[in-house]
């Protein structure tokens, strides 16, 4: 779980940077590459969703939280990325 969680960080890093240096820089190819970016993490997301659901028996109530609590973050922060792609692309 700890590799899928640093893999969603990753991801959601480079999908930032990506569209921060774009918006510094006005490159604006770096938009397109940050939305084939941005599917990639959100199926990523669920991927990772699904897997944790399939082996969340054993794992108690509080952890649980907290593993969904992070993956929802990550997945927060793409989406406000996101935004940030859909404003200025005016999608």
């Amino acid at each position: 779980r700890a590799k899928m969680i640093f893999k969603l960080h990753s991801l959601s890093v480079e999908l930032f940077n990506d569209i921060s240096r774009a918006v510094k820089t006005g490159e604006k190819e770096l938009y397109s590459t940050g939305l084939k970016k941005y599917q990639e993490l959100k199926s990523y997301y669920k991927e990772v969703k699904r897997e944790h659901f399939s082996r969340s028996e054993n794992i108690p109530a509080r952890l649980n939280t907290g593993y969904l609590d992070i993956i929802n973050y990550y997945k927060r922060i793409a989406d406000h990325t996101y935004n940030i792609i859909e404003y200025v692309m005016k999608i």
